[in-house]
């Protein structure tokens, strides 16, 4: 509904859009096989685990870019 209105509701909305989907890939088969399939699941890894040595390294730099890029845009746009 928030995409009907004007664009700066359009931006947040496409913000939390691709932080939830970013939340949901990790565990996008277990969610399928237990919303459609209903089979049971076992309990999830963390994300990490499977991922090369450098790039646990360059996930937290990464996740600090995305976050101070998401501060920085929305104060930047509250006061322009």
């Amino acid at each position: 509904l928030n995409l009907c209105y004007d664009v700066p509701m359009k931006l947040l909305s496409g913000h939390l859009l691709v932080m939830a989907v970013l939340l949901v890939v990790p565990d996008w088969r277990r969610l399928r096989d237990f919303f459609w399939h209903y089979r049971s699941t076992p309990a999830g890894d963390s994300p990490c685990i499977g991922l090369p040595l450098h790039l646990r390294r360059l996930a937290p730099a990464l996740k600090a870019i995305v976050v101070v890029w998401v501060i920085g845009s929305t104060v930047y746009a509250q006061f322009r």
